[in-house]
């Protein structure tokens, strides 16, 4: 092989993986998975005194958008100049781009995307009183500890809580039929933004990955039940779109090729 492509963030078998490449002179590649926020512990806050453990790196990023390379040119170019990075966008998102994002539901829904700790009581609160909306519940495939939780939900509210097409359909199916992602911290929130669909994020974990899509409007930021109604009910315009997550695969294989 002449190059290696590995996926998403650190953990000891991909370090080691990315040393045994780099040993051997191979080019290695990490494709961004999700969400890289400044206090992700993979991808901030790595300083000159790591400088004998770059071989454990991979040689490029490829990243979504041009704030993750920026993130990523902070964290390790400035320090680490054989280290690059490219905006190659997500190209699972853009394969299926054309597919799905004609699809739009006239009705009024949002999608919760679980992340293996259950919404909070205030959301709860906000669901009773919004008898309208329907809401489709999506389990983390691999934090299923809510399942339970989600279940005793829909028996309480069986015409407005929805998990079978929550939990069977495609993600990107799903998109087209909500208005809204409600979600702790899900890098979901990023794919929902291509398809104009209104993130509302509602934890601090949630606050400090998304900071900037919050602080500029493109994503809104909740801590109570007033809030989230007051949104569902108006309506609120979705903001801003971020296609850079969108690629033409022929420019960005030329620039990668380029690099190396």
């Amino acid at each position: 092989y002449q190059k290696i492509l590995t996926y998403c963030y650190y953990d000891n078998r991909v370090m080691a993986l990315n040393r045994a490449a780099n040993d051997l002179g191979l080019t290695t590649i990490e494709y961004q998975h999700s969400q890289q926020s400044d206090d992700h512990f993979a991808y901030s806050e790595w300083e000159l005194n790591t400088k004998n453990t770059i071989s454990h790196f991979p040689s490029l990023f490829w990243v979504w958008t041009s704030a993750d390379k920026k993130r990523i040119e902070n964290s390790f170019t400035k320090n680490f100049p054989s280290i690059h990075s490219v905006i190659g966008g997500n190209v699972y998102l853009s394969l299926l781009y054309e597919k799905y994002s004609g699809r739009k539901n006239t009705g009024n829904a949002v999608l919760v995307i679980l992340q293996g700790t259950w919404i909070p009581a205030y959301i709860e609160d906000a669901i009773a009183e919004l008898p309208d909306i329907k809401w489709y519940f999506r389990l983390h495939p691999r934090y299923p500890a809510d399942k339970l939780k989600m279940e005793q939900f829909h028996a309480k509210y069986p015409e407005r809580i929805e998990i079978k097409e929550a939990n069977s359909l495609q993600l990107y199916e799903l998109f087209g039929k909500v208005q809204y992602l409600l979600t702790s911290y899900s890098g979901a929130a990023l794919e929902a933004q291509a398809f104009a669909i209104q993130n509302i994020i509602f934890s601090e974990d949630g606050y400090k990955s998304f900071r900037e899509y919050i602080e500029e409007g493109a994503f809104l930021f909740i801590n109570n039940a007033e809030e989230l109604i007051e949104i569902v009910k108006q309506k609120r315009a979705f903001s801003k779109t971020y296609n850079e997550v969108l690629i033409d695969k022929n420019k960005i294989m030329k620039n990668v090729v380029e690099l190396f």
